[in-house]
């Protein structure tokens, strides 16, 4: 796993303020701001700031308690840093896998899964 994801933002990206949800997060809404025009894979890019991550944080924790291994990811905090894992099962143990690593942005935004998760406007 790289140490983080860096320049994964549209460069000269306009920001407007939105309302966005995810399968990943169980359709849960959170408070954004998406970069305009920019889209891929029916998705949006979304920026989070950390009262909004902290927010996934805690929302996630309580998904992946109430569902089977793997079912969504887990956010935990690593400094101003934040871990994105999963949790694989083999059938034998559950452990808990690292996928991304995300920074906060030039404004202090947290663009968490830019390009993984398809975030759609709620």
């Amino acid at each position: 796993v790289l140490d983080s994801r860096d320049e994964i933002l549209p460069a000269g990206a306009t920001w407007s303020p939105a309302t966005v949800t995810a399968p990943v997060v169980g359709y849960a809404t959170y408070s954004a701001e998406v970069a305009d025009g920019c889209s891929w894979a029916n998705g949006v890019i979304a920026r989070f700031t950390a009262d909004v991550v902290e927010e996934l944080v805690n929302d996630l924790a309580i998904f992946a308690a109430a569902s089977m291994p793997g079912e969504h990811p887990t956010l935990g905090w690593q400094d101003s840093t934040v871990i994105v894992s999963w949790e694989h099962d083999d059938g034998a143990s559950t452990t808990l896998v690292e996928i991304d690593r995300t920074r906060p942005d030039a404004d202090g935004r947290y663009p968490i899964g830019a390009y993984l998760w398809p975030w759609q406007y709620a």
